[in-house]
């Protein structure tokens, strides 16, 4: 591979080497970037492709959006040269910085790669922080956009773990457009996960899912509950038809659509979840009994949306201290989205996105709606007991 490397020129633009000549970006792909290879924190960095000061000076991150990045690691607190190393998946700059769905993208990528997988192999990272889709497609094989993706680890296609963020670019001020600046915190959120992956400090959490246990199993369930300590957090989350077919629990409305009630999940410690039917047996000897218990309970968006249906239109007991996931993360951060699928990726180390499972897997997803509800509000709770408040307030 070391041949295919082109003599970095300090007067100007690298020429590439004869090797692109093959891809569709030979000719009208400018310059070459060599991978910046640092310190020995155990992250790569990988990032899309060069932009026009990339190209002109060889390196990656060094324009605005390289800008950006310093800035982000100073508040971060992470020096940049102790990154294992920065390099991109397109090693030139594509016309007007446009690649991702661009009819040159697959085979730009497919060409371009020997040089990405020369500084994994030579660099051994310990973690892979990919910054934006094409990075986090190519190092872990997702689709789906950077948004959905972003928080979580995923298994890398070079056998090292991967946690995908947004690209540096994206927190730049763009006009006439809302600014992401907001979201700086996510990407420092992201960045401190694949530090915490790279020195082995991933909180590894098997998920025992019930689903669909037998009457017995599930009473089972509640005696394991029963014999924890009274402040234990019972998380519930119920499914309705209409609530199955929303992408958000912030759009979720009790007065539209149909409201029936399918199925109800529960979980009170993390990785372990239970989801039933909702059937007049199953409400009188299982729900009835845990909703009735003067525990504390949480549900994400509960207040919202669980609560009047279970109260108002099924007339459950509800007993004990009532919390809502999502109230509970817009006091620890207000300017963000509050859907639960974004809350985990900040907040558990042991999901995956899951939410496109909802008619699939109806199961599994209940169940991973009530995991995530109960580990991100055990994750939340700590952070805002953290807080000191001012005495005078």
């Amino acid at each position: 591979m070391n041949q295919l490397w082109p003599l970095r020129n300090l007067n100007g633009p690298t020429r590439k080497p004869d090797y692109c000549k093959q891809c569709p970006l030979w000719g009208n792909g400018t310059g070459f970037g060599f991978a910046e290879t640092l310190g020995n924190n155990g992250v790569m960095v990988v990032v899309e492709s060069l932009g026009q000061n990339e190209a002109e000076q060889g390196s990656p991150l060094v324009g605005p959006a390289g800008h950006q990045f310093n800035h982000i690691l100073k508040r971060a607190g992470i020096p940049r040269e102790e990154f294992s190393a920065i390099d991109n998946v397109i090693h030139c700059q594509p016309p007007h910085n446009k690649l991702a769905g661009q009819h040159y993208e697959q085979e730009a990528i497919r060409t371009c790669a020997p040089f990405l997988d020369d500084t994994v192999s030579k660099t051994q990272p310990r973690a892979i922080l990919a910054m934006g889709a094409v990075p986090l497609k190519r190092m872990a094989g997702i689709s789906g956009g950077i948004t959905r993706n972003r928080g979580f680890i995923f298994d890398g296609v070079h056998n090292v773990p991967v946690v995908g963020t947004f690209h540096p670019s994206y927190l730049l001020p763009r006009k006439k457009e809302k600014s992401s600046a907001k979201y700086t915190w996510v990407v420092i959120m992201d960045m401190r996960k694949a530090l915490r992956v790279a020195r082995g400090e991933r909180e590894v959490i098997a998920q025992h899912y019930l689903l669909d246990p037998s009457i017995d199993k599930a009473r089972e369930f509640i005696g394991e509950y029963l014999r924890t300590g009274p402040e234990t957090y019972m998380a519930w989350d119920t499914e309705t038809l209409y609530k199955m077919q929303q992408k958000s629990e912030q759009k979720l409305n009790v007065s539209d659509a149909d409201q029936t009630v399918t199925r109800v999940s529960f979980a009170f410690r993390p990785g372990y979840a239970m989801s039933i039917p909702y059937t007049p047996e199953y409400r009188q000897k299982v729900i009835q009994p845990i909703m009735g218990l003067n525990r504390p309970k949480v549900g994400h968006n509960s207040k919202g949306f669980d609560e009047p249906i279970v109260i108002f239109q099924e007339g459950w007991e509800l007993n004990g201290t009532l919390y809502d996931n999502m109230d509970a993360f817009h006091v620890l951060q207000p300017n963000l989205e509050r859907n639960l699928e974004f809350v985990a990726s900040l907040l558990c180390d042991h999901l995956r996105p899951w939410k496109h499972l909802s008619q699939a897997e109806p199961e599994f997803y209940s169940c991973v709606d009530a995991d995530a509800t109960v580990t991100s509000f055990m994750r939340i709770m700590v952070a805002l007991r953290s807080i000191e408040i001012p005495e005078y307030l």
